[in-house]
């Protein structure tokens, strides 16, 4: 060292921090990681990120800081109609009045007339009530003097059976109603089978063809009955 001049020392300084940095540049090009999208093709210029820049984003992400990242390294969305979820969630919007089961709701009703404006709001802003296919009530206490147009619901059939006072004796109550479903069942598909009033049951059979229907099934028959309190077990049965 002693034996070499100033000019010497600084050339071979020189060489040194150029091995060095030939060093480091080919480190970091080991150390890149390429990039093709799905889409590129031949023509597309290649993507290139450091692993200290991945590292960063990584590290980020783990200590629940969301990073910011560049937009051609963001995972692309789909494409809103896309998805099995998506397709699954439109086929129950399309058949939710279709249902394979049909939803029913059943009540005693004491007196129909009256209680027919609450009936309607149910029906239009609660989903239960919106949705079901059948609605089952007993003791409507309608008779010929009240018209259906008096009794209807909107988006439903309606078929009545009123108490006939002279076949039962008495005077007043009973009552049968069954409101279908227009969107579950066509309403020229519900036709009156059975209609029996008697002082022990009131009967009423209604067979209906919904839109859906299983294969082995050509029609379904939907039975409301009454019983009074006072009715003889052997004449009800």
């Amino acid at each position: 060292m002693g034996g070499q001049s100033g000019g010497e020392v600084e050339e071979e300084e020189a060489k040194r921090r150029k091995r060095r940095r030939g060093k480091k540049e080919r480190r970091a090009e080991e150390e890149r990681i390429l990039f093709y999208p799905m889409d590129m093709d031949s023509s597309t210029p290649r993507l290139v990120y450091s692993s200290n820049f991945l590292h960063t984003l990584r590290a980020k992400s783990r200590i629940g800081v969301v990073p910011c990242l560049p937009v051609d390294v963001r995972k692309p969305y789909r494409g809103c109609r896309a998805g099995a979820m998506l397709k699954a969630k439109r086929l129950a919007k399309k058949w939710r009045f279709k249902p394979p089961v049909p939803s029913m709701i059943m009540g005693n009703v004491n007196s129909l007339p009256n209680k027919i404006d609450e009936l309607a709001a149910l029906t239009k802003n609660l989903k239960t009530f919106r949705e079901c296919s059948l609605l089952c009530l007993t003791e409507t206490w309608l008779t010929a003097s009240i018209p259906d147009a008096n009794v209807e619901l909107p988006d439903f059939s309606t078929v009545r059976a009123d108490r006939d006072t002279k076949a039962c004796g008495k005077r007043k109550g009973g009552g049968l109603a069954l409101y279908v479903n227009k969107r579950w069942c066509n309403p020229g598909h519900v036709n009156i089978k059975i209609s029996t009033c008697c002082r022990d049951i009131e009967l009423l059979a209604v067979s209906l063809r919904p839109y859906y229907l299983p294969r082995e099934f050509s029609h379904a028959i939907v039975v409301v009955v009454y019983i009074p309190p006072r009715a003889e077990r052997g004449g009800s049965v």
